[in-house]
């Protein structure tokens, strides 16, 4: 099979592209990662970069001409390539919308002209904004908070027209908070990075507003898992699926836990809330059980666990 990975050399990205490279349920041919890497690290992908199977282009998915690149003949597209940073979104909500919706069109129009079999597009729990009921279904009502998350439901819509207009097979993943062993803090992995880093530096964890907003986390090894069986299964039509493990934790908990587990004595320190900042999220995943038969196996201690053990040799 050949793969687009775009956005690959980020936190996620990397970590599938080493998953697939590593993965014996179907061959893989040939990965292409194209990463402008305004926010993507090369030393992400360097221990990859001798296989024969892999190439690398450096360019911006908001540019058509990237794709010229790419060889036909592609299966499978997953499309992580995104400015995802909610602050960057609010100062420049016209790079975001050009990168992140005109980006993504490209991707799709690509998909469309050279018939990809399978377009996977991570999008965010973002786009439920602040609902009044939870867990959240992926048939609620999407209020978006950010020009960020404008821009994921203008994937999404983008995506859907594609599928039931020219026919592409396209699931949308909604994810919740991932995170996992990676020394850079990035917004996906952002709040248990953060405080991981603080920690090991000696310095207290900052948390934003009250500490009693709750999130899901789900580790980054299992959103590899539902990738794989997504191309496995060879996913026809479109759908959208929420990606988390359906279990809330508050901040201050994610706080007390990680300190927990350094072993170490430090406060917590508070400072104010943030703008765009949603105050509970968690996933409904029946959906993702029900019609996929997926569910995450790594637990939130276990995850912190294994990221707290990985970061300590970086500080």
């Amino acid at each position: 099979m050949r793969f687009l990975l775009t956005g690959g050399a980020g936190f996620i990205g990397s970590f599938i592209l080493k998953w697939l490279i590593s993965e014996e349920s179907f061959p893989v041919e040939k990965i292409y990662i194209v990463d402008n890497l305004s926010s993507g690290r090369i030393e992400n992908i360097d221990p990859w970069m001798g296989d024969n199977r892999l190439s690398f282009i450096r360019g911006d998915i908001s540019e058509k001409a990237v794709f010229s690149s790419l060889n036909d003949g592609l299966d499978v597209i997953i499309h992580l390539a995104a400015i995802v940073n909610v602050d960057q979104s609010f100062k420049d909500p016209i790079l975001v919308d050009r990168v992140n919706i005109e980006g993504t069109l490209n991707v799709l129009e690509y998909a469309r002209k050279k018939d990809v079999d399978l377009i996977i597009f991570p999008s965010s729990a973002s786009v439920y904004g602040e609902v009044n009921v939870l867990p959240i279904k992926e048939e609620y009502c999407c209020n978006p908070l950010s020009p960020y998350a404008v821009s994921k439901i203008a994937g999404e819509g983008f995506c859907k027209v594609y599928s039931d207009t020219y026919g592409l097979n396209v699931v949308v993943l909604r994810l919740f908070n991932v995170y996992g062993p990676y020394p850079y803090i990035t917004e996906y992995s952002g709040v248990i990075t953060k405080f991981i880093q603080r920690i090991l530096k000696g310095v207290p964890p900052i948390i934003f507003g009250s500490g009693e907003q709750t999130r899901d986390f789900i580790y980054i090894e299992d959103v590899c898992r539902l990738i794989s069986l997504l191309v496995f299964k060879r996913f026809k039509g479109y759908d959208v699926f929420n990606v988390g493990t359906g279990k809330a934790v508050s901040i201050n908990e994610l706080a007390k836990m990680v300190i927990q587990i350094s072993g170490k004595e430090v406060n917590i320190v508070y400072g104010p809330p943030r703008p765009g900042d949603i105050k509970h999220s968690v996933a409904d995943i029946s959906k993702l059980k029900k019609k996929l038969g997926f569910e995450p196996a790594t637990d939130l201690r276990s995850g912190l666990i294994e990221t707290y053990d990985y970061m300590r040799k970086y500080y």
